[in-house]
């Protein structure tokens, strides 16, 4: 067994190897691999063979500044989305027991008790008064 592993180890010496852009590459791909298979669409199906094939020429590939330099890319742009998720899922989660509103004025989301009907409220941020309505 520690013959493979030295095999292995000097094989993917010098390669890039797997990072967040990888791990999101296999998971969509698989994804679309199995809805692709479920609903007998190959247009789908190819698509996620084609993300999986990139993946992993990615994880072995020797031009690490490049495959870095994606990896931040994709960072950059995944960071914000991923707020906007976890947001999403917090107001899921919290349905029963608040409302979230935007200020108009700084557009920072407030986190409002679940109190029917019309209510004044003053944003922590910028100090504004705006009016919110809460329907359950």
């Amino acid at each position: 067994m520690d013959k493979l592993k030295r095999k292995v180890m000097n094989f993917m010496r010098g390669r890039y190897g797997a990072d967040q852009l990888y791990n999101a590459l296999i998971i969509t791909g698989m994804v679309l691999y199995f809805l692709g298979a479920t609903i007998n669409f190959g247009v789908l199906v190819f698509m996620a063979q084609l993300l999986i094939f990139w993946a992993l020429f990615r994880v072995y590939s020797k031009k690490t500044y490049k495959r870095a330099e994606e990896n931040r890319k994709f960072l950059k742009w995944w960071q914000p989305q991923q707020k906007k998720l976890k947001l999403l899922f917090r107001r899921f989660k919290e349905m029963k027991v608040a409302r979230f509103r935007k200020c108009p004025n700084c557009k920072t989301t407030l986190r409002l008790p679940v109190k029917r009907g019309k209510k004044t409220v003053k944003c922590p941020t910028c100090q504004q008064k705006f009016e919110s309505r809460i329907i359950l």
